[in-house]
């Protein structure tokens, strides 16, 4: 995984109190660091998430129902309960068949809402509307 690494310029602070003089904050890194990760998927929508981060391990997992978080590298010693839109977000990531398999039994519903020409062919466009999974917060 991808992290840091930015390519947008240093952001100038404007002069405060008596000196004359702008302030510049340091800059940051330009170079994007590799991090190690894992993730395992099962159905149904189970996961397993683990990153090693400066020689710390932290891991999501999530079983269908709940989620939890362990983030030692941010000074989260402590298993967290993930939020309502934490586990609205991996509700919606963590089906390893993608929305349209076995869509009935998901509770899903298809339109057919017109077509499009991809790539020169016909596609269809379809509208999903999926079951409210009961998070606390509503599906888009």
């Amino acid at each position: 995984m991808g992290v840091g690494g930015n390519q947008r310029a240093t952001l100038t602070m404007p002069k405060s109190g008596k000196s004359s003089r702008n302030l510049m904050l340091p800059p940051r890194p330009v170079e994007e660091g590799q991090v190690p990760f894992v993730m395992e998927l099962a159905r149904p929508r189970k996961m397993r998430f683990e990153l090693k981060f400066n020689g710390q391990i932290a891991v999501q997992v999530f079983d269908d129902t709940n989620g939890w978080k362990l983030r030692p590298f941010l000074n989260q010693s402590e298993v967290e309960p993930y939020t309502p839109e934490e586990l609205k977000k991996t509700s919606m990531q963590s089906d390893l068949d993608g929305p349209l398999v076995d869509y009935a039994t998901k509770g899903t519903q298809i339109e057919l809402v017109g077509t499009a020409k991809v790539v020169e062919r016909d596609a269809s466009k379809l509208k999903l509307t999926k079951k409210k999974r009961g998070f606390g917060v509503p599906l888009d």
